[in-house]
């Protein structure tokens, strides 16, 4: 089956005060993203994040890539780390590849969000990810991967 190996960094958050210190866990990526043409934009950074649901995207970002999402929209109360918002969403698919695997596209559920910035990370959630892989962590430190390494692992 073929697989993506990606080394798990490590990185410390020290909130202003008096928020507290967090230490957060993430696997970075590239990605290609399949534009409105058929064609594949380079998206440089994209984080596995196991912690949330749903994979997200700037709305904004996916404007400037040509990246096609419904028109319409609505208001979910989203949960993270930094508290609770009411964020503009449209429900759409992201047809992505990995640079390890450019033969394969996934078709991932996405939130296109109008409030997040186009500087944020498109974050690969959950929701469509476990029915796409099985994700292996391996929590030993390797030298390219001083906190272990995740494995996704196409079904």
């Amino acid at each position: 089956m073929p697989t993506i190996t990606l080394p798990i960094r490590l990185v410390t958050d020290l909130g202003a005060p008096p928020e507290p210190i967090r230490r957060i866990h993430h696997a970075r990526t590239a990605l290609w993203l399949q534009n409105d043409r058929g064609d594949f934009a380079e998206c440089k950074r994209a984080v596995i994040d196991t912690g949330s649901s749903y994979t997200q995207i700037s709305a904004t970002l996916a404007r400037s890539l040509n990246i096609p999402f419904p028109a319409e929209n609505s208001v979910l109360n989203q949960t993270t780390a930094a508290g609770g918002r009411a964020v503009r969403v449209h429900d759409g698919e992201l047809r992505v590849r990995f640079p390890p695997l450019p033969d394969h596209t996934f078709r991932l559920y996405c939130l296109f969000v109008e409030e997040l910035p186009p500087s944020v990370p498109v974050l690969i959630g959950l929701h469509d990810t476990l029915e796409l892989f099985r994700l292996t962590f391996d929590g030993r430190p390797a030298p390219a991967a001083p906190v272990g390494q995740i494995t996704l692992e196409t079904v």
